[in-house]
């Protein structure tokens, strides 16, 4: 196999865990939003808007698994893997003192850097 039809070959594989690292991003950060709003924090109604925007950008992603991705699949599933990696180290921070907005602001844009590589994948329209 030529190493142009092993890429090809893998391509779905790589999509998939693509699409699985964004759902383990947004469980988190689901979990996250639920935790600010329980203990009254504010900062809940910004992460829940990157929720948002993050849950439609998997909705297109899964939408358009099986058309051509302009990115390649693993770099921008090493971008999620760490941008999630972050997140929870930050989230541990979050829970232990749920009023650090610097925390909550950092969680919030690793969300948003998630957002960013996922989009990455999308066709330009």
């Amino acid at each position: 196999m030529t190493q142009n039809a092993a890429a090809v070959a893998n391509a779905p594989d790589d999509k998939r865990d693509a699409i699985q690292s964004l759902l383990a991003i947004f469980s988190s950060a689901i979990d996250l939003e639920a935790h600010l709003r329980l203990a009254g924090s504010p900062k809940a109604a910004d992460l829940d808007t990157e929720n948002n925007k993050l849950s439609d950008a998997i909705d297109d992603l899964v939408g358009h698994a099986m058309d051509n991705w302009l990115a390649d699949a693993k770099q921008v599933t090493a971008q999620m893997t760490t941008a999630n990696q972050n997140l929870q180290g930050v989230i541990t921070q979050i829970e232990q003192d749920v009023t650090n907005v610097a925390r909550i602001v950092q969680a919030i844009g690793y969300v948003d850097q998630a957002i960013n590589a996922a989009l990455k994948f999308l066709p330009m329209l």
